[in-house]
């Protein structure tokens, strides 16, 4: 699956398909070669999405759709750019393709800043953050068990009386 299709890439990639409107079984890359990079980038978009808790795969009604049906076909651009057998890069150079690509990076992360639940797709669920340790009772458990490996490192074990701890004003 994917959201966006070859022609779309073909669209990015006028200087690769010599003005035709989309990769044949013949152009180089092929139409079968830009539809793997098109699933990939989709694959990359849905798992980078899921792992911020959204539904996938993005619904086409949703607001934000056409957002990452661009997305999708600026990964598969730069991958085809990529693909060019007569790029010649010396250090520090930059190609078409790695700026498509950084583009398509920066995009995906500014993505999931928004609130894309306002745009019409869904969270998996709210979700809320635990930060910390264990219970004082389960702590207690642990400390009693004779085969436990002993920390290394204590609450407390670089203080010194006298002296303000990180994080405090000292008032």
């Amino acid at each position: 699956m994917a959201y966006s299709s070859s022609s779309d890439v073909a669209a990015l990639c006028q200087n690769i398909t010599s003005g035709a409107s989309d990769f044949s079984s013949s152009s180089s890359p092929t139409q079968e070669a830009v539809n793997k990079w098109l699933s990939s980038g989709c694959a990359v978009i849905n798992t980078y999405l899921a792992g911020h808790r959204y539904n996938m795969p993005v619904s086409s009604t949703a607001a934000a759709y056409q957002w990452i049906a661009n997305l999708n076909t600026l990964y598969a651009a730069a991958e085809t750019e990529l693909s060019r057998t007569n790029i010649t890069l010396g250090p520090g150079e930059r190609t078409r393709g790695s700026v498509m690509l950084t583009q398509f990076w920066d995009e995906l992360k500014r993505l999931v800043v928004m609130d894309l639940t306002l745009a019409g797709i869904g969270r998996s669920s709210t979700g809320t953050l635990y930060v910390g340790g264990i219970s004082e009772s389960d702590k207690d458990i642990y400390e009693q068990d004779t085969v436990r490996v002993n920390p290394r490192f204590r609450k407390g074990q670089f203080a010194f009386p006298g002296t303000i701890r990180s994080g405090t004003s000292g008032c």
